[in-house]
């Protein structure tokens, strides 16, 4: 219950204060359990002005990029970051191949290349620093029988919910769980459903944070799924994994 409200109270935290204070950066250096992984596939340059700009907070050296073109992004790995060279084009394989990559049971937190920020319901943009511990409490509250938490797909809010214990949607563009290398995504789209029905199957819960949601372009950033697919190619991609789901 604590963690919780640590966790919906962000805004009753001095922000101001803690920004420049000696035990910000102590707990920047004291890291958490948790790595980063991002799939990124021709963004470089958005990759580098958006999601590592949002996990500033984090130390660079437990963040690995999966890249498609190693030679591409090969500077990120001169200045700290972990750089792999990811051989998929596609976004399932990209995830299974990330899945593959990590031992089982490491925390791992999942964010896509092109994510602005995070916007909390009754704060707005979260403050860089901040969102480390965001991620640090949450991975405190999953475990075995609820291995992921996740976010809002959008910044809309229209749920009243805090927070939910249970099978609910979470968006794959930002969420952290205990690595599990049984679990293979298959459908070309909407892998993130297909993993909570795999979760579902298993009878487990996810932990999801309503209260804060994930700031992205979805289909209209250049790079990506964007790069293989056009608007209506990837809706008929959609239209297949949906019925596949059913």
């Amino acid at each position: 219950i604590h963690l919780w409200r640590n966790i919906y109270n962000l805004k009753n935290i001095n922000f101001d204060y803690h920004k420049k204070s000696f035990f910000n950066h102590l707990y920047k250096k004291t890291f958490g359990e948790f790595l980063v992984a991002i799939p990124s596939y021709k963004r470089y340059d958005i990759l580098k002005l958006k999601t590592l700009k949002t996990l500033s907070s984090i130390n660079k050296n437990h963040i690995y990029i999966f890249c498609n073109e190693k030679t591409n992004y090969i500077d990120l790995e001169d200045i700290g970051y972990n750089v792999i060279e990811n051989p998929h084009e596609n976004i399932v394989q990209q995830r299974n191949f990330i899945t593959e990559y990590f031992k089982d049971g490491q925390k791992l937190l999942c964010i896509d290349d092109d994510v602005n920020a995070l916007i909390h319901r009754d704060m707005g943009k979260l403050p860089n620093y901040s969102i480390f511990k965001t991620f640090d409490d949450a991975f405190k509250i999953i475990g075995e029988n609820m291995p992921v938490f996740g976010f809002n797909s959008n910044t809309n809010f229209r749920s009243i919910a805090e927070l939910k214990q249970g099978i609910y949607s979470i968006i794959f563009s930002c969420y952290g769980k205990i690595n599990d290398k049984s679990i293979k995504l298959t459908v070309e789209e909407k892998e993130d459903y297909e993993y909570i029905c795999i979760l579902a199957k298993q009878q487990k819960k996810v932990f999801k944070m309503c209260f804060i949601g994930v700031s992205t372009t979805y289909w209209k950033m250049r790079g990506g799924i964007q790069a293989r697919l056009n608007s209506t190619e990837r809706l008929v991609k959609q239209n297949e994994s949906a019925m596949y789901l059913q």
